[in-house]
Formats: structure tokens, sequence, C-alpha cells
């Protein structure tokens, strides 16, 4: 499973645009990471904005886009933001790894996994507050939004597709590493004496067997499913092996690309430079 960085211009669109019923999402009681998710950090990590970082964004958008209504005549309910957020940005980059939640939720809960459940809160309130709006005002935050991306972009853009393409290059590279490709046919040997066949690990969080059921309602089936794919994953040594290739071929892609990542990482600051001078602002 990729995880893509998000470009920067797209991260406040959650403050206005949110498609989903603000009833949908309901939160899961999950495990806190293992140690093993935690210690997962990738050299091209530090050329990618946090979830604190992204946070940050928020508050500040929220805050241009309030004031911004509220010189238009309309209400823009404020929002509280935690000021410490977790960071679980490779939980789910190898797919499902964790024991305990495997046994408890299948492959259920990824959704809740991608982010920590401070940022889930307050996308939540989000919605809330966008399910509440007329027509104008939804006209008129959309207006808001675009007036303060400007605003918190200026002077930090760059090229940020580049980056999403090296992330996936530098993941796809590893999964052909001879090392990798041998754990990968002990995973499957391994889940095939437990009486699961699959082509390849990415397949048993995707099966169509488990893609109607709504979160944390997982079958017997898939858990036990679930269960299976991650003992033999730590029996092939599968997401060790892949990490350690990973990180080498995106040390290689830094030497490679740094002038590019360079302009990256100055967006970032300038880009953050900007939320903290709104909101010291605000």
């Amino acid at each position: 499973m990729f995880r893509r960085t998000v470009p920067l211009v797209v991260i406040a669109a959650l403050a206005v645009s949110c498609s989903e019923s603000p009833q949908e999402g309901s939160d899961l009681k999950l495990p806190d990471p293992t140690r093993q998710v935690l210690d997962m950090r990738f050299p091209l990590d530090k050329y990618e904005l946090s979830n604190g970082e992204m946070h940050l964004i928020y508050e500040a958008s929220d805050i241009l886009i309030r004031t911004c209504m509220e010189k238009s005549g309309h209400e823009w309910p404020s929002i509280e933001f935690p000021k410490k957020v977790g960071d679980w940005r490779s939980r789910l980059h190898f797919g499902l790894i964790e024991t305990e939640v495997a046994r408890l939720f299948g492959y259920s809960a990824a959704n809740e996994m991608a982010s920590p459940p401070e940022v889930r809160q307050v996308v939540r309130k989000m919605k809330n507050r966008f399910a509440k709006l007329g027509q104008g005002e939804i006209r008129q935050a959309e207006a808001c939004k675009e007036s303060a991306d400007l605003e918190l972009t200026r002077n930090a853009t760059a090229p940020f597709a580049r980056f999403n393409d090296l992330k996936e290059e530098t993941f796809n590279a590893a999964r052909r590493d001879p090392g990798v490709l041998g754990a990968e046919k002990a995973w499957i040997f391994c889940m095939r004496k437990a009486g699961f066949k699959y082509a390849k690990s990415g397949e048993p969080g995707s099966d169509p067997r488990w893609a109607e059921r709504p979160a944390g309602k997982a079958s017997p089936d898939e858990i036990a499913t679930a269960e299976a794919d991650v003992k033999c994953k730590q029996d092939a040594n599968l997401i060790t092996l892949q990490f350690d290739a990973e990180v080498s071929l995106e040390k290689k892609a830094i030497q490679e690309n740094l002038k590019y990542l360079n302009q990256i990482a100055s967006a970032n600051v300038r880009y953050l430079e900007n939320a903290r001078n709104v909101i010291s602002q605000g």
C-alpha cells in the first residue's frame, strides 16, 4: 500500500469541501501503533509535511476562511485544534503489519489507521460544520478557501508531482529487490500452508469478499486471513527486508535529486512560515 504525499494546495481543501456526511466515519478504538510502526522512518520523510505540520495548515486555513466569511456577513464557527498531533505516516505503508489490529479488526480499520484520532476528530468537526451551510454560504466559503490557499502558498510553490513519483518508484523498486522477492515467495508458501491462496502480499487486504462491510465489522474469515497475513509477513521477514531496500533506494534518490528536493524543502518551510504568521495574528 503506497502512501502518497499531500500537495500543498490540497491540504486546506477539507476546511470547506467535504463530500461525506457528518454521520460517516465513526471512530474505532484502535491499539496504539507498535514500535515497529513508529520506528519506520524513511529518508524522504524529511521532505514531506508531518501530520502535525499539516494540522497547522488546517488551523491557519480555518482562520483565513473565518475572517473572509465574517467580512461577507456569514458565520464560520471556530474549531479547536489540538496542539499536539501524532504521526502515523508509515502505519499502512506496507499494508497491515500489526498483530493486534488484525486480531480485532481484520482489514476493516484501514481508514481509521491512516491518521491519528485527533486528526480524524478535526475532520469530523469540519464535515459537521459544512453540513449546516446553505448554498450561498457554500459558494462564499469556497471563494474564501481559494483566497486562503493563495495566501498560504505565497512564495511556497514547487512541482510536487515529481516527489510522488520518487516515492512510488522507490517503493516499487524495493518490491523487485532479490531479497524481497525471496521473502514474498516465503510469504505465499506460508499463507498456503495456513489455507489461504494469494498471489502476492498486497492482495488479502483488498479481497472483494470484505469490500462492503462497515468499518470494524470484519467477519471471522477476514480476521483469520489478516492474522495469517501478518504472521507470515513476520515469519518471512518481509517487512524488514522491504523497508531496508526502500531506505537504501531513497537515499540514492536523494543524492540524484538533491537540487529538486531542496526546492520542496524550501517550499515547505515557506508554507509553514505563512501558516504560523496567520495563526500568530489570528
